[in-house]
Parts: C-alpha cells; structure tokens; sequence
C-alpha cells in the first residue's frame, strides 16, 4: 500500500514535469524524497549511490529542495557528504543559499555559508 502510494506520488510530480526523466530512476526517487523531506529515504538513497548533485528538468538539486522547503535535517545530512557541490545554480541561477536566505531560513543559510556557500 505504501509503496503503490510512492509510486503514485512519483508518477504524478514526473508528469507535472517537476522532475526530468533520465536513465537512473535512483536519481529521481533521490530529487523526489528531498522535495517531500523524506529524511530517511534521503539517507537510504545516497548509501545505495544516487549522486547527490543531480538535477531535474529546472536545474534544481536535492539540497535546492531541501533549502527552500526548511528541511534542515536533510541540509545538514547533505553538507556532510564530501561529493556536494554547494555552490550550484538552477536554470535561473539561484542557489540553495538563496533560497534558504529568500524563505527567511536564518538557520540553513548559516550551515550552508559555514560548508563554504557563497
């Protein structure tokens, strides 16, 4: 039951287009657990080797998601992992920073600016 409704729940978010279908459904189960802040299937993800700077159809990252939703348990697990490019940019060219500091997210901005965000 639980898995028929993820699977629903991914199915719909793809066909809204918020997430660009590629090969590597790890990928996009990844981007889709960070929107929903899905802490544990964020983690679960990363171990079975999702790339944590993967982007969708906007150029938008799973720690982007995270930032601009105040998912901070999901920030801090990201800015842990030494493959994170924290500096990267969406289609139009804003960062997590920016989203965490345009959401009024005091907290993520400092993590993320003390990881070496500008």
């Amino acid at each position: 039951m639980k898995k028929e409704r993820a699977n629903a729940m991914l199915q719909n978010a793809m066909e809204m287009k918020k997430i660009k279908m590629n090969p590597d459904k790890l990928d996009i189960k990844f981007i889709n657990a960070s929107i929903h802040g899905r802490t544990w299937k964020t983690k679960r993800l990363l171990i079975e080797g999702a790339d944590i700077n993967s982007k969708d159809a906007r150029g938008r990252t799973g720690l982007m998601y995270a930032t601009y939703n105040g998912y901070i348990k999901i920030v801090k697990l990201f800015v842990k992992n030494d493959n994170l490019e924290i500096n990267m940019k969406d289609e139009n060219g804003r960062s997590s920073l920016k989203f965490a500091e345009w959401n009024g997210y005091s907290e993520i901005a400092e993590i993320l600016k003390a990881y070496g965000a500008e």
